[in-house]
């Protein structure tokens, strides 16, 4: 992850703005466990993503609610790598 940005909406959503980049190599991601076909499986990768946007120095993902729902890409943010973001790491 050595170099990658996180683009985000700036909090008056009148730009973007890059945070990074990234000092280290991993980003250690929580373990998570899918037991059923029935189980929201976007809410249960909620904590993956806040572990992302906290190594981008965020306190939490902005594409869930106050109770861990998906809103969507609210902030249309990617990931990118390089000096000058061009390309979306998908």
């Amino acid at each position: 992850m050595r170099g990658c940005y996180l683009r985000a909406r700036t909090e008056i959503s009148a730009g973007y703005y890059n945070h990074g980049p990234l000092a280290e190599d991993m980003i250690p991601l929580p373990e998570i466990s899918i037991e059923s076909d029935t189980q929201d499986i976007v809410s249960s990768l909620q904590p993956v993503f806040n572990q992302i946007w906290n190594a981008f120095g965020f306190m939490a993902s902005s594409n869930f609610d106050e109770y861990g729902k998906w809103i969507g890409r609210r902030s249309n943010s990617t990931l990118t790598h390089g000096a000058a973001p061009k390309a979306t790491i998908k």
